[in-house]
Order: structure tokens, then sequence, then C-alpha cells
């Protein structure tokens, strides 16, 4: 399987609502326009092929420039701390969804690794991802204040936070 293609917003959010979920999913938020999401494009789509056991989605900004449900979109983003492109958010089985930024397959593979979305051999060496090689920063964690963010009894996704 490649990667499929999420058109609508109600589509976006049902995969990450979906509290029965049986397959761990990944879904790549993108743009055209986006020079480091054209280059990561055809490796993530090369995962979906070799990893069947796991969904993979591509979800493109593009089709909602200058949309009416432009503003929802932002406010959904704004939600799940989705700042930059391209963006990751990793859907396992169970427990939260996370948001990751990765410019290289390396490390999306390697966070995909780390929450348990794809298996690794017992000789490979997990590495989390504390930042996108590209320099661009990442979301600031939430803070203490903010209000815990649920759907379903599901933790709606967060930023992952680099090791202190």
């Amino acid at each position: 399987m490649s990667l499929r293609p999420v058109t609508r917003l109600d589509q976006l959010q049902a995969l990450l609502d979906d509290c029965t979920r049986q397959r761990p999913a990944m879904v790549m938020v993108g743009s055209a326009s986006c020079p480091p999401c054209r280059t990561m494009h055809p490796g993530v789509a090369r995962l979906g092929s070799q990893h069947p056991q796991v969904d993979f989605h591509y979800f493109n900004v593009d089709l909602f420039e200058d949309h009416p449900q432009e503003p929802a979109l932002t406010c959904l983003f704004q939600s799940l701390s989705l700042h930059y492109l391209p963006s990751h958010i990793l859907l396992p089985v169970a427990g939260p969804n996370l948001v990751v930024c990765a410019t290289s397959i390396t490390r999306l593979i390697d966070a995909l690794t780390e929450h348990h979305i794809l298996r690794r051999a017992p000789s490979m060496p997990v590495v989390l991802i504390t930042g996108c090689s590209s320099g661009i920063g990442r979301a600031p964690s939430p803070t203490a204040s903010s209000p815990p963010a649920t759907t379903c009894g599901r933790p709606r996704a967060r930023p992952m936070t680099s090791p202190r």
C-alpha cells in the first residue's frame, strides 16, 4: 500500500479521532509548494509500500488555500501544535497521537520505530528526533495550564518534546 490521499477535513478529523483503530497509521501533512515536502513524499510512499501493516496517508494543505474550511483547518492544526511542513502525525493503535517534524526518511523511520508504529530488528538502535534537520524550529510543548485535549478518551496529538 502506498500513500492514501486525505482530501477532506472531516476525513482527517476522523483519522485523528478514531478510538477503534486496529492498525497503526501515519498522516504526512505537506504541500506541493514545500521543497522538503516534495523531497519526503516519494520516500514516505515507499515506506507505505514496504510496510503494509501500517496505514500511510497524505494530507495536502494546498487543497484548502482560499477554501471556506481553511479557518477550521488552521484551528485544527493549532490544537495539534502543528506549525511546520512537512509534519507527520503518528497514530498508534493505543496511546496518544503524536506530531513530529522530520525532513529526512531516516528521522521519520526512527520516530515511527520509537513510537511503535514500525517494528525494528532487535539489534537496530532507536534514535529520538530532537529537531528538524532543516533548521526549522519546533513548536513549544504544551504548558501545564493547557486544558486536557481529548477526543473519545484518546489524547489528541501533542508535539514531541526534546529531552532536557
